[in-house]
């Protein structure tokens, strides 16, 4: 009915050309509001590039702190395994020790030495009290403690 109205009004010409005048608007209209969507996108997809710029700038950060950090646990690791090495030593030197005591006390009659000559076995007693107290301060970190050789003998 509106169709009718309208070849009757303006022709059959007429109807062509408000066809095409449609067809352009529905053209511009569209091509519109897909420029309008695509400008919104690329906003949208401007800022996540700024998000994600930021978060690679702050992974590279954490990244550099944490290879600092790995160098400095090597580091520790390492000084600790030489305060092993350390401690095994000294053990190792008061085992000998121990053992060159044990062997002494099995091979001698200390009582009966002791009640002949009190003051041999007090000065060895001395001796041996005064090395392990030295013992004892270098084995808690105590300081003036010679360096350990394994098998070394202390002086008397």
């Amino acid at each position: 009915m509106l169709a009718a109205l309208v070849t009757k009004f303006l022709g059959a010409k007429g109807m062509m050309y408000l066809g095409i005048i449609a067809l352009v608007l529905v053209v511009l209209v569209g091509g519109y509001l897909a420029t309008g969507r695509a400008i919104h996108n690329y906003a949208v997809l401007e800022a996540n590039a700024t998000i994600l710029k930021a978060q690679i700038v702050t992974q590279q950060q954490t990244i550099a702190a944490e290879q600092k950090n790995a160098v400095a646990w090597k580091q520790a690791l390492d000084d600790y395994k030489a305060d092993v090495i350390r401690d095994q030593a000294i053990q190792a030197d008061a085992d000998l020790q121990r053992s060159k005591i044990d062997d002494a006390f099995r091979k001698h009659d200390v009582r009966a030495l002791a009640h002949k000559r009190p003051d041999l076995v007090e000065g060895v007693l001395n001796r041996g009290s005064l090395r392990a107290q030295r013992m004892l301060n270098c084995a808690t970190g105590g300081t003036d403690c010679p360096s350990p050789t394994v098998g070394s003998t202390p002086s008397r």
